[in-house]
């Protein structure tokens, strides 16, 4: 007894595309992943000359670090949960009247986790030299452009309430890109220390980068002002790192394998990043 073709219309196609495919050109499936979009969610820092609205109706100036209501819902949902207070601030623009934004307040300080292999050089002069060398093997966009220097990396982000899984963005402009460019070579030196008492290389995301209010220093054109920079904030520290302090600012180790799938995606991004603040000055270039 011999097996024959289905006069079905339906079945014959099928067996005529299954007679076109061939084991030497298997079919290729994709399989989705994470991307991280260049476009995150800022961690904003105030340095003093940002204006908050004050409970008597009147501006006073803001320091301390902050996060704009509204575009991340997974740290609106922890911010909430953590019972962060509201605030809201001025923000200046070029033409019209100011306008009034409320953000989360996190305080004068704050811990991160950096998503990155950690700096390249050590100095932000040097760091922007080697720009695309810092987003290929670091993760961070070191970029010297229209308007001077500018450091940026993305994050983990702690809260009262735990940490926020959804990356964010961590930079800095002009004067304050040197400051944020020691802290993380600070937090380097802190990835160095656990390595020694673990005994193996730990991921430098594994480690937190306390950040802090600085010391205030003069910055401006004519009408110089003083800004407050931020600085990494590792005085708790003992003179020898031991497992008992890393433990204490150390991510927690549900959230470890996550953050090491982002810190292999973060050179993407950090690529993407730098390519877009290119074209950015590109077209101011060209628009002026």
């Amino acid at each position: 007894m011999h097996a024959t073709r289905s006069s079905d219309p339906t079945n014959q196609r099928i067996n005529e595309s299954n007679d076109t495919m061939s084991i030497d050109t298997p079919a290729r499936r994709n399989t989705p992943q994470t991307v991280i979009a260049a476009d995150r969610t800022p961690l904003q820092w105030a340095n003093g000359r940002t204006e908050r609205l004050l409970d008597n109706g009147r501006y006073g100036s803001l320091v301390g670090f902050h996060v704009e209501v509204g575009l991340n819902r997974a740290f609106d949902a922890m911010a909430a949960a953590a019972t962060l207070p509201k605030i809201t601030i001025r923000h200046t623009r070029p033409s019209g009247p100011p306008s009034l934004v409320v953000h989360w307040s996190l305080g004068e300080a704050v811990r991160i986790y950096p998503l990155t292999y950690g700096p390249l050089a050590t100095t932000i002069t040097g760091a922007t030299e080697i720009a695309d060398r810092m987003a290929e093997d670091a993760g961070i966009v070191a970029y010297w452009g229209y308007g001077g220097s500018y450091l940026g990396f993305i994050a983990l982000i702690e809260t009262a309430a735990g940490v926020c899984c959804d990356p964010m963005l961590v930079s800095a402009k002009s004067r304050q890109t040197p400051h944020l460019h020691d802290a993380l070579l600070a937090h380097l030196e802190m990835c160095k220390a656990a390595d020694a008492v673990a005994g193996v290389e730990v991921p430098c995301a594994w480690i937190g980068l306390p950040l802090a209010a600085g010391n205030e220093f003069p910055a401006g054109g004519e009408q110089t002002t003083n800004i407050i920079p931020v600085r990494a904030d590792y005085t708790a520290a003992p003179a020898e790192i031991d497992a008992a302090y890393l433990s204490r600012i150390s991510l927690p180790r549900a959230l470890r394998p996550l953050a090491r799938e982002y810190t292999d995606k973060a050179r993407d991004w950090a690529r993407s990043a730098l390519r877009i603040q290119r074209q950015r000055d590109i077209r101011r270039s060209t628009a002026r």
